[in-house]
Protein backbone atom coordinates (compact mmCIF):
# COMPACT_ATOMS: atom_id res chain seq x y z
CA UNK A 1 0.00 0.00 0.00
CA UNK A 2 1.52 3.41 -1.06
CA UNK A 3 1.69 6.14 1.58
CA UNK A 4 -1.02 7.91 -0.32
CA UNK A 5 -3.41 5.13 -0.61
CA UNK A 6 -3.03 4.71 3.16
CA UNK A 7 -3.85 8.15 3.87
CA UNK A 8 -6.91 8.24 1.92
CA UNK A 9 -7.87 4.67 3.83
CA UNK A 10 -7.60 6.49 6.98
CA UNK A 11 -8.77 10.13 6.23
CA UNK A 12 -11.20 11.21 8.86
CA UNK A 13 -15.15 11.70 7.77
CA UNK A 14 -15.93 15.32 7.46
CA UNK A 15 -15.82 17.50 10.48
CA UNK A 16 -15.40 20.81 11.96
CA UNK A 17 -14.37 20.60 15.58
CA UNK A 18 -13.28 23.67 16.06
CA UNK A 19 -16.89 25.10 14.97
CA UNK A 20 -18.50 22.29 17.43
CA UNK A 21 -15.78 23.19 20.21
CA UNK A 22 -17.19 27.74 19.65
CA UNK A 23 -20.94 26.77 19.05
CA UNK A 24 -20.73 24.38 22.69
CA UNK A 25 -19.14 26.62 24.33
CA UNK A 26 -20.54 30.25 23.37
CA UNK A 27 -23.56 28.41 24.65
CA UNK A 28 -22.02 27.61 28.10
CA UNK A 29 -20.96 31.42 28.42
CA UNK A 30 -24.16 32.89 27.11
CA UNK A 31 -27.38 31.05 27.40
CA UNK A 32 -29.44 33.07 25.51
CA UNK A 33 -27.80 30.93 22.50
CA UNK A 34 -28.96 27.94 23.69
CA UNK A 35 -32.64 28.03 22.02
CA UNK A 36 -30.49 28.63 18.44
CA UNK A 37 -27.93 25.55 19.08
CA UNK A 38 -31.05 22.82 20.26
CA UNK A 39 -33.65 24.44 17.04
CA UNK A 40 -30.80 23.77 14.26
CA UNK A 41 -28.88 20.62 15.20
CA UNK A 42 -29.54 17.60 16.57
CA UNK A 43 -27.05 15.20 18.51
CA UNK A 44 -25.55 13.25 15.52
CA UNK A 45 -24.62 16.57 13.89
CA UNK A 46 -21.74 16.70 15.85
CA UNK A 47 -18.76 14.46 15.26
CA UNK A 48 -16.63 14.18 18.33
CA UNK A 49 -18.52 11.68 20.85
CA UNK A 50 -17.55 14.35 23.52
CA UNK A 51 -18.97 16.86 21.63
CA UNK A 52 -22.17 14.79 21.48
CA UNK A 53 -22.20 14.23 24.90
CA UNK A 54 -21.88 17.84 25.76
CA UNK A 55 -25.01 18.84 23.34
CA UNK A 56 -27.38 16.15 24.95
CA UNK A 57 -26.56 17.19 28.85
CA UNK A 58 -27.35 20.76 27.50
CA UNK A 59 -30.48 19.57 25.78
CA UNK A 60 -32.07 17.73 28.75
CA UNK A 61 -31.09 20.84 31.05
CA UNK A 62 -32.84 23.44 28.41
CA UNK A 63 -35.48 20.52 28.46
CA UNK A 64 -36.07 20.50 32.27
CA UNK A 65 -35.97 24.14 32.78
CA UNK A 66 -32.52 24.38 34.13
CA UNK A 67 -31.94 28.16 34.79
CA UNK A 68 -28.04 27.95 34.70
CA UNK A 69 -26.26 25.81 31.73
CA UNK A 70 -22.27 25.81 32.68
CA UNK A 71 -19.90 23.82 33.04
CA UNK A 72 -20.85 22.69 36.39
CA UNK A 73 -24.35 21.50 35.77
CA UNK A 74 -23.66 20.14 32.35
CA UNK A 75 -20.76 18.10 33.60
CA UNK A 76 -23.44 16.97 36.38
CA UNK A 77 -26.13 15.98 33.80
CA UNK A 78 -23.52 13.93 31.63
CA UNK A 79 -22.54 11.96 35.06
CA UNK A 80 -26.36 11.56 35.40
CA UNK A 81 -26.73 10.62 31.67
CA UNK A 82 -26.39 6.71 31.33
CA UNK A 83 -26.10 6.87 27.45
CA UNK A 84 -22.75 8.94 27.72
CA UNK A 85 -19.89 6.85 26.28
CA UNK A 86 -17.33 9.76 27.49
CA UNK A 87 -15.57 10.60 30.50
CA UNK A 88 -17.20 13.54 31.55
CA UNK A 89 -14.66 16.38 33.42
CA UNK A 90 -14.89 19.81 34.34
CA UNK A 91 -11.38 20.32 32.54
CA UNK A 92 -12.96 19.02 29.07
CA UNK A 93 -16.13 21.46 29.64
CA UNK A 94 -13.68 24.47 30.70
CA UNK A 95 -11.57 23.88 27.51
CA UNK A 96 -14.90 24.55 25.61
CA UNK A 97 -14.69 27.70 26.66
CA UNK A 98 -11.10 28.63 27.01
CA UNK A 99 -10.38 31.88 25.06
CA UNK A 100 -13.96 32.45 23.63
CA UNK A 101 -15.10 36.06 24.05
CA UNK A 102 -19.21 36.24 24.78
CA UNK A 103 -20.58 36.05 21.30
CA UNK A 104 -23.95 37.42 20.87
CA UNK A 105 -24.06 34.80 17.41
CA UNK A 106 -23.54 31.06 16.04
CA UNK A 107 -24.93 31.02 13.48
CA UNK A 108 -22.16 30.72 11.21
CA UNK A 109 -20.82 27.58 13.46
CA UNK A 110 -23.97 26.11 12.91
CA UNK A 111 -24.17 26.22 9.64
CA UNK A 112 -20.52 24.97 9.10
CA UNK A 113 -21.65 22.13 11.90
CA UNK A 114 -24.29 21.55 10.05
CA UNK A 115 -23.19 21.36 6.50
CA UNK A 116 -19.94 18.92 7.54
CA UNK A 117 -22.91 16.63 9.01
CA UNK A 118 -24.05 16.98 5.81
CA UNK A 119 -21.25 15.21 4.06
CA UNK A 120 -20.91 13.10 6.53
CA UNK A 121 -24.26 11.92 6.01
CA UNK A 122 -24.04 11.24 2.03
CA UNK A 123 -20.61 9.38 2.62
CA UNK A 124 -22.93 7.14 4.31
CA UNK A 125 -25.65 7.01 1.94
CA UNK A 126 -23.21 6.54 -1.09
CA UNK A 127 -21.45 2.91 1.38
CA UNK A 128 -25.03 2.12 1.78
CA UNK A 129 -25.79 1.88 -1.99
CA UNK A 130 -22.76 0.01 -2.65
CA UNK A 131 -23.54 -2.35 0.07
CA UNK A 132 -26.65 -2.93 -0.71
CA UNK A 133 -25.88 -3.14 -4.77
CA UNK A 134 -23.16 -6.19 -3.62
CA UNK A 135 -25.41 -8.51 -1.01
CA UNK A 136 -26.95 -9.53 -3.92
CA UNK A 137 -30.50 -10.05 -1.66
CA UNK A 138 -32.32 -6.86 -3.31
CA UNK A 139 -33.52 -6.42 -7.05
CA UNK A 140 -32.27 -2.90 -8.50
CA UNK A 141 -35.74 -2.06 -8.57
CA UNK A 142 -35.65 -2.38 -4.71
CA UNK A 143 -32.74 -0.69 -4.51
CA UNK A 144 -33.53 2.02 -6.92
CA UNK A 145 -37.35 2.61 -4.81
CA UNK A 146 -35.39 3.33 -1.80
CA UNK A 147 -32.57 5.73 -3.36
CA UNK A 148 -35.09 7.97 -4.46
CA UNK A 149 -36.80 8.14 -1.23
CA UNK A 150 -33.77 8.56 1.07
CA UNK A 151 -32.24 10.66 -1.93
CA UNK A 152 -35.04 13.19 -1.16
CA UNK A 153 -34.80 13.59 2.53
CA UNK A 154 -31.11 14.34 1.50
CA UNK A 155 -31.82 16.53 -0.62
CA UNK A 156 -34.14 18.51 1.49
CA UNK A 157 -31.85 18.56 4.51
CA UNK A 158 -28.94 19.76 2.63
CA UNK A 159 -31.33 22.82 1.35
CA UNK A 160 -31.88 23.62 4.73
CA UNK A 161 -35.24 22.76 5.27
CA UNK A 162 -35.66 21.29 8.80
CA UNK A 163 -38.90 19.02 7.63
CA UNK A 164 -40.89 22.84 7.72
CA UNK A 165 -43.13 22.17 5.24
CA UNK A 166 -46.92 20.76 5.98
CA UNK A 167 -46.76 19.02 2.33
CA UNK A 168 -45.17 15.76 1.02
CA UNK A 169 -45.35 17.18 -3.29
CA UNK A 170 -43.99 15.00 -5.43
CA UNK A 171 -45.04 13.65 -9.34
CA UNK A 172 -47.94 11.30 -9.52
CA UNK A 173 -45.51 8.87 -10.75
CA UNK A 174 -42.99 9.16 -8.23
CA UNK A 175 -45.99 8.99 -5.87
CA UNK A 176 -47.53 5.55 -7.25
CA UNK A 177 -43.67 4.23 -7.17
CA UNK A 178 -43.46 4.67 -3.23
CA UNK A 179 -46.85 3.26 -2.78
CA UNK A 180 -45.11 -0.07 -5.00
CA UNK A 181 -42.98 -0.50 -1.81
CA UNK A 182 -45.40 0.12 0.89
CA UNK A 183 -47.41 -2.66 2.50
CA UNK A 184 -51.03 -2.91 1.71
CA UNK A 185 -52.77 -1.44 4.70
CA UNK A 186 -54.80 -4.07 7.24
CA UNK A 187 -58.63 -3.39 7.69
CA UNK A 188 -59.32 -1.81 11.52
CA UNK A 189 -62.75 -1.53 11.42
CA UNK A 190 -63.94 -3.36 7.99
CA UNK A 191 -63.93 -0.85 5.04
CA UNK A 192 -64.24 2.65 7.34
CA UNK A 193 -60.41 2.32 8.87
CA UNK A 194 -57.52 0.98 8.09
CA UNK A 195 -53.97 1.13 9.07
CA UNK A 196 -51.79 4.34 8.25
CA UNK A 197 -55.53 6.01 7.54
CA UNK A 198 -57.11 9.24 9.85
CA UNK A 199 -60.58 8.07 11.09
CA UNK A 200 -63.20 11.25 11.96
CA UNK A 201 -66.37 10.43 14.01
CA UNK A 202 -69.23 13.03 14.24
CA UNK A 203 -72.45 13.57 14.94
CA UNK A 204 -74.82 14.76 17.58
CA UNK A 205 -74.16 14.79 21.45
CA UNK A 206 -75.06 11.46 22.79
CA UNK A 207 -75.22 8.76 20.03
CA UNK A 208 -72.14 7.09 21.30
CA UNK A 209 -68.99 8.25 19.51
CA UNK A 210 -67.02 7.54 22.68
CA UNK A 211 -68.23 4.30 23.04
CA UNK A 212 -67.57 3.28 19.50
CA UNK A 213 -64.18 4.62 19.97
CA UNK A 214 -63.58 2.61 23.04
CA UNK A 215 -64.94 -0.23 21.37
CA UNK A 216 -62.38 0.06 18.66
CA UNK A 217 -59.79 0.60 21.18
CA UNK A 218 -60.59 -2.66 22.59
CA UNK A 219 -61.12 -4.36 19.60
CA UNK A 220 -57.82 -3.24 18.73
CA UNK A 221 -55.80 -4.17 21.52
CA UNK A 222 -57.36 -7.56 21.83
CA UNK A 223 -56.63 -8.43 18.19
CA UNK A 224 -60.42 -9.31 17.85
CA UNK A 225 -62.64 -8.19 15.88
CA UNK A 226 -66.36 -6.24 16.60
CA UNK A 227 -69.27 -8.53 16.03
CA UNK A 228 -69.91 -7.90 12.38
CA UNK A 229 -66.71 -6.43 11.38
CA UNK A 230 -63.06 -7.17 9.98
CA UNK A 231 -60.01 -6.95 11.97
CA UNK A 232 -57.64 -7.73 9.80
CA UNK A 233 -54.70 -6.36 11.73
CA UNK A 234 -52.97 -8.15 14.35
CA UNK A 235 -53.38 -6.85 17.81
CA UNK A 236 -51.28 -4.13 19.17
CA UNK A 237 -51.14 -1.37 21.86
CA UNK A 238 -53.64 1.67 21.10
CA UNK A 239 -53.20 4.72 23.01
CA UNK A 240 -56.77 6.26 24.21
CA UNK A 241 -57.21 10.16 25.18
CA UNK A 242 -60.73 11.54 26.62
CA UNK A 243 -60.66 15.04 27.28
CA UNK A 244 -64.53 15.16 28.52
CA UNK A 245 -64.89 12.11 31.29
CA UNK A 246 -63.50 12.29 35.17
CA UNK A 247 -62.39 8.82 36.14
CA UNK A 248 -65.62 8.24 37.98
CA UNK A 249 -67.44 9.59 35.07
CA UNK A 250 -65.31 6.89 33.27
CA UNK A 251 -66.14 4.39 35.34
CA UNK A 252 -69.71 4.76 35.79
CA UNK A 253 -70.01 4.72 31.96
CA UNK A 254 -68.37 1.35 31.86
CA UNK A 255 -69.47 -0.31 34.87
CA UNK A 256 -73.23 -0.99 36.44
CA UNK A 257 -73.80 1.93 39.11
CA UNK A 258 -70.27 1.31 40.01
CA UNK A 259 -70.10 -2.41 40.47
CA UNK A 260 -69.33 -5.52 38.05
CA UNK A 261 -66.79 -3.30 35.81
CA UNK A 262 -65.75 -4.26 32.57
Amino acid sequence: MTALAAAREYQPLPHAPDAERAALGAVLVNNDLVKVLIAELKANDFYLPQHRAVFRAVRALTTAGCASIDAVTVAEQMRRDSSSHTEPTYTLLTELTYGLPRLTSIDDYVALIREQARLRELLRFANEITSRAQTGGETAQDIALWLNREAAGIAERANGAHNSSLFVCETMNQWMRDAQAKPIPRALFSEFWAEGEVAIFFGDTGIGKSILAVQLADSISRGRAVEGFTLEAARQRVLYFDFELSDKQQEKRYSKDYLEHY
